[in-house]
């Protein structure tokens, strides 16, 4: 079975967003992050990772806050049309503990 990919709603995160996404890539081989209209400093660092992590990491960038129901929506959409049929979704300051994902495929 395929490992499933994390989905990321972000708006003005707090930690930083860089050093989160690394760690998210030593589980997951896709990330898909909705940016539901964050401070332009946000956007530099979401735009430096695409350009690094091209394959990795899809992202849909909002021009204004929709809120988190239209914006898991969004990513949700973008996941099933990626081909995947499961999703973690996560908290932008939240990151599963080594072995987490590995552990919930093989049950």
């Amino acid at each position: 079975m395929k490992k499933p990919p994390v989905l990321i709603i972000t708006y003005n995160p707090t930690q930083d967003l860089e050093s989160h996404l690394d760690e998210l890539y030593k589980q997951f081989d896709q990330i898909v992050l909705v940016d539901n209209a964050s401070k332009p400093d946000i956007r530099k660092i979401i735009t430096r990772q695409v350009q690094q992590r091209r394959e990795k990491l899809e992202t849909i960038l909002n021009k204004e806050n929709l809120g988190i129901a239209t914006a898991l929506n969004q990513g949700f959409s973008m996941i099933g049309k990626l081909g995947f049929e499961h999703v973690v979704a996560l908290d932008q300051d939240s990151l599963p503990s080594l072995g987490m994902i590995d552990a919930l495929m093989q049950a």
